[in-house]
């Protein structure tokens, strides 16, 4: 949610147990007033958010080609290079998945990864932007990086889903950004709480951040659970 929702939200809540604790005896009906405002608020906020939880699914028949386009989560890196979630996920299925991921790309460079993507009918599984988050890039950079990304990707034809980035406190610019993206181009978002449940995992990091084995099976049991294919 966007700051001043947060403002707002603290502002009504402290206002309704102030009322409570000072003036309830007194004025019973300002204190339920406030009572329910802090209530309506706290609807919206629920209102709001609850969408953005709901996991999608799509359906992949054997012919469709799905492309990664991400980063060392999606690539892997040194032992756990050549068990990446997106080879475990062709292991498991018919169609063809093909991981265009690179260690360390960002935003910007992942914009590379996209040329080798001819297929105008193709799915595409976007996980970018864990770098930009953790180096320096701004959230006015990294919108318009994403922007571009996005827009180089969309056609008609194509499926795009994106992993929600999972934030750490004081970055929901990042999240309203990845956002206000993925409506305008009807991306289809895995919901940041799903990939934060992986990397929460014990056992599935060898740092807090890169998977290991045990990550990218769960990435790809998570995966999984996204794309059905059709017999």
């Amino acid at each position: 949610l966007g700051y001043w929702f947060y403002g707002l939200w603290v502002v009504v809540v402290l206002v309704w147990l102030i009322a409570r604790l000072v003036i309830a005896r007194s004025k019973p009906s300002a204190a339920l007033i406030s009572r329910a405002l802090a209530a309506m608020v706290t609807l919206a906020a629920i209102g709001l958010e609850l969408p953005w939880h709901v996991r999608p699914s799509i359906n992949i028949d054997s012919s469709t080609i799905l492309f990664v386009i991400g980063d060392s989560i999606s690539a892997g890196i040194g032992n756990w290079a050549d068990t990446t979630w997106p080879k475990l996920l062709q292991e498991h299925h018919k169609f063809t998945v093909i991981n265009l991921a690179r260690a360390g790309a960002t935003v910007e460079t992942a914009l590379q990864q996209v040329d080798h993507i001819s297929n105008d009918k193709a799915f595409v599984i976007i996980e970018i932007g864990g770098n930009d988050i953790l180096g320096s890039t701004d959230v006015k950079e990294f919108e318009a990086d994403l922007e571009r990304l996005i827009r180089k990707l969309h056609t008609p034809n194509r499926t795009l889903i994106m992993f929600e980035l999972p934030l750490l406190p004081f970055q929901n610019h990042f999240g309203l950004a990845q956002r206000r993206i993925a409506r305008s181009y009807q991306v289809k978002l895995i919901p940041k709480r799903l990939f934060a449940s992986v990397l929460a995992t014990s056992g599935a990091t060898s740092d807090g951040i890169h998977l290991s084995e045990i990550g990218h099976k769960k990435m790809a049991a998570l995966v999984d659970t996204i794309v059905f294919e059709i017999p």
